[in-house]
Parts: C-alpha cells; structure tokens; sequence
C-alpha cells in the first residue's frame, strides 16, 4: 500500500497488518449488511444515490466545503465508506497522508481498487484501517483533521457519543473536525416521524442496530461538542413536509420539493432553523 512510515507510525499497536488494510485486533462485528450493499451499489450504500452523476452532484458540495476549511497535516475519514470523499477532494488537493476507517472490508476493498489506479489521488499517502468508529486505533493527537460524512445518523447515539470522543482524543490540538450530513433535525416533521419509528424498534428489543436514522436536536448537538472550541453548528437545509409518505418507499417529492419551496419563501428567517433537514458541524480541538 502506499503509506509513508510516519503515516504508519500513528497506528496503535493493536492495530494488525491486514492485507490491503489494517484491522483494529479487537474489532469482530464487521457489518455484514454495509459489505452485502457495497458489493450491490456502493454509491447506493453510502449516500442513497444511484449513478455516478448523481453521486457528483450530492459529494460536490461537501468536497467545496471541505477544500475551503481543511488545515494541512494528515486526514481520518470516519466511515469512509468506498472513498466517496476522498475520490473527489485528492484530485484537488495533495495532503500529508489519508487514512480512511471503516467498518466494512468491501468498502475499503473498492477504496483502495480506485485508489490504486488513480494518479491523481495516490499523490496522497493512503492508510485503510477495518475498525468500528468508537474505538480508533491511532495514537492520541497524530491527525490535523477528521472528517465524517452520513456516519452518525445510522448509529446508536451511545456510539456515536464515544466516536467523538475518540475523535477528539486523535485530533492534535488545533485539529478541525467536520460532521456533515449526521445529524439530523429532531424537531422536523420528518424526526417526528421516524422517532416513532424507533420507538417501535426500542420496543422489539431493536433500537440499538445499526441502520435507522438517529435524530438530533441542536442542543444535544451542542452537548457533543461540548469539549471542543469554537464550534460552529450550521443548519442545512429546508423540509416542512417530508418527501416520502411514513415508512413507505412511495416518494412523492416532485411535488413536495415544490410546496417546502414556496414555504422556505414566505417563512420568517427567525423561524427557518426549525425547519432545517440537519446540522453540519465545524469544531476545533
């Protein structure tokens, strides 16, 4: 793989030499689920596009955003997924080093397939590590900046409390973290909605698995952050109705796109937070 030793030097010593990748000795839940729909549609798995257009068009705003505010030094990609980020921002940017972690072998499989065989992006030294994100195999303050895109809305809140944490811990002290398209809007239509959903989970004995959208209010956001110094909470977008009809594959957002239009237009800008479809986070240690 091509990693320079001093990227290689950051790993814990209980992270094991795979063989494209490194594993966390202590992680064994793989997610078998992810690794299925990565090897039907990765795009699909990662951030519900189907297509590479459309994977352009839902990744270039974050690249943008991400290519404005990322400081030099070294990259951790939590749930990096097939390199969804990466694919597009090291073609624009050269960095000390990349290292992506993720809980599914075939994520990183094809991460490092297209990596391989791409000059623009091999220009950056790369580190794949196979480990959950709540227990981060890199020794504390080794990265400038860690980046998490559509990760946290699929977890447990508990794991997703300790992964900021553990983010915290890897960052060096002036090091950013970015969270972008995680946590999404408790108080929306749509959060009311599917916290029903998950109410129904918690009372299967369920509510603990992967998968289902967690849904956050910006004070427990702020909470999460709470260690971290200036931490910025953006609210992105704009839903007063939800596109698809409760828990059903029938999407109707045509119209609906038209009617939150017209609403975004007349609602107070006093009022439009309440409507924002999630926050993005910008932090600093």
């Amino acid at each position: 793989m091509h990693a320079a030793s001093t990227l290689k030097r950051v790993l814990l010593e209980k992270a094991v030499k795979g063989t494209f990748f490194f594993r966390s000795r202590d992680y064994f839940n793989e997610s078998q689920i992810w690794s299925d729909l990565a090897r039907r549609n990765p795009v699909a798995a990662a951030i519900a596009a189907d297509g590479e257009s459309w994977e352009q068009k839902r990744s270039r705003e974050a690249v943008n955003f991400l290519n404005s505010r990322l400081i030099e030094g070294v990259i951790l990609d939590i749930g990096c997924g097939y390199g969804r980020i990466a694919k597009y921002l090291l073609q624009r940017r050269v960095f000390e080093g990349y290292i992506g972690l993720d809980g599914s072998s075939e994520m990183l499989r094809l991460f490092y397939e297209r990596y391989q065989n791409s000059n623009l992006e091999n220009r950056t030294p790369l580190l794949l590590i196979l480990s959950g994100i709540d227990n981060i195999p890199l020794k504390s303050d080794s990265v400038s900046n860690a980046v998490v895109s559509a990760v946290f809305l699929h977890n447990p809140k508990k794991v997703t409390s300790l992964s900021i944490g553990e983010i915290y811990r890897v960052l060096k002290p002036g090091g950013k973290v970015f969270v972008m398209s995680s946590f999404f809007n408790k108080w929306s239509l749509r959060g009311l909605r599917d916290g029903l959903y998950l109410s129904f989970l918690i009372l299967l004995g369920q509510g603990l698995r992967n998968g289902p959208v967690r849904y956050f209010s910006r004070k427990e956001v702020n909470n999460l952050f709470r260690g971290f110094r200036g931490v910025g909470i953006y609210e992105i977008g704009f839903e007063v109705v939800p596109k698809s009809i409760f828990l059903s594959k029938w999407n109707i957002s045509f119209g609906l796109y038209r009617i939150n239009r017209l609403f975004e237009r007349i609602c107070p800008a006093k009022w439009k937070g309440y409507f924002a479809v999630h926050f993005d986070i910008v932090a600093c240690k």
